[in-house]
């Protein structure tokens, strides 16, 4: 499924939101912004980590902002477990 240009600007809006919730150490924030994501939403955020997770972009990163990343990654890992329990 293809984003509109809209629906990428909220995405881009709650990946901010989810990198400053992590980074400010607010697990319950981050939670309560991944658990209302739609699977678009979800889908954009796995393939944004994707990217920074599985190329040479990752050396780039500092520890801090890598532990952000993999915190997120692993909340939206259990959020996939969930939604697949739902069914």
């Amino acid at each position: 499924m293809t984003l509109t240009p809209e629906q990428l600007a909220e995405c881009e809006n709650l990946w901010n939101q989810a990198i400053a919730a992590a980074q400010s150490q607010d697990p319950p924030q981050l939670d309560i912004l991944l658990n209302r994501l739609t699977q678009s939403q979800a889908n954009y955020f796995a393939d944004r980590l994707d990217d920074w997770l599985s190329t040479e972009q990752v050396k780039q990163l500092t520890p801090e902002a890598l532990t952000t990343l993999q915190q997120i990654d692993r909340r939206l890992d259990n959020l996939e477990i969930l939604l697949k329990w739902e069914w």
